[in-house]
């Protein structure tokens, strides 16, 4: 259950999905204009662009079905919808970033195995601006440690699930339960706070890209 404050902070954040989404797509519509390879154009604006679309939505999605306030159980329903939104995001957040590799691949007319087209692997990393590469060292963490492992557990082992109900301890409570998680590691996420959290950082990424990879020229 979250705490009155969690929840004061999460409200103060609640509208930044939507404000992020339309830097998201001005930055998009920049790289768009600087691109000269067609696939390149295509993984930018049928890639990550429809991604982000999804993204946004998805948030929008699950903070209107499972408001921060809420203090009755979710119904099945809402919970699955929840869930299935969950998933969606998951597994878009990293083909978005996915997406930048390729427009990367293909404006630079690069020859790697596609097994290898990533920003965060060697092969394509090599080819991006020591600049780049240095932001993209402190998102490491965030991509290895955290995103592919949930990514992967959806795809292939399993998937993150919002648990039914949480149990406070203190008082015999039964309540909404505030997080997400799979049941192979044990680690439970916070849910509204990190989808705000994963936005910004993909929002971040993207704004590092265009600036580092294809600066605007100024005349």
């Amino acid at each position: 259950m979250l705490t009155d404050k969690q929840i004061r902070q999460i409200e103060q954040h609640s509208g930044e999905p939507e404000l992020r989404y339309s830097n998201i797509m001005f930055v998009i519509g920049q790289l768009e204009s600087l691109l000269t390879n067609q696939k390149a154009k295509e993984y930018l604006l049928h890639g990550a662009g429809r991604r982000a679309n999804i993204l946004v939505n998805c948030i929008r999605n699950i903070f209107s079905t499972y408001p921060v306030r809420k203090k009755d159980l979710l119904t099945e329903d809402e919970r699955i919808t929840c869930c299935i939104s969950l998933h969606a995001f998951m597994i878009n957040i990293v083909g978005f970033i996915d997406n930048l590799a390729w427009v990367f691949v293909h404006e630079k007319q690069l020859s790697i195995r596609k097994e290898a087209v990533s920003l965060f692997k060697e092969k394509t990393a090599q080819y991006l601006t020591p600049d780049f590469q240095s932001y993209l060292n402190t998102r490491k963490l965030w991509y290895g440690d955290y995103l592919l492992i949930y990514r992967h557990s959806l795809a292939h082992q399993i998937a993150p699930y919002i648990p039914p109900y949480g149990f406070i301890y203190d008082t015999g409570d039964v309540v909404p339960h505030a997080g997400f998680a799979t049941t192979l590691d044990g680690n439970v996420m916070m849910l509204h706070p990190q989808l705000i959290s994963d936005f910004h950082t993909i929002e971040e990424i993207i704004q590092n890209f265009q600036k580092f990879e294809f600066p605007v020229r100024r005349h």
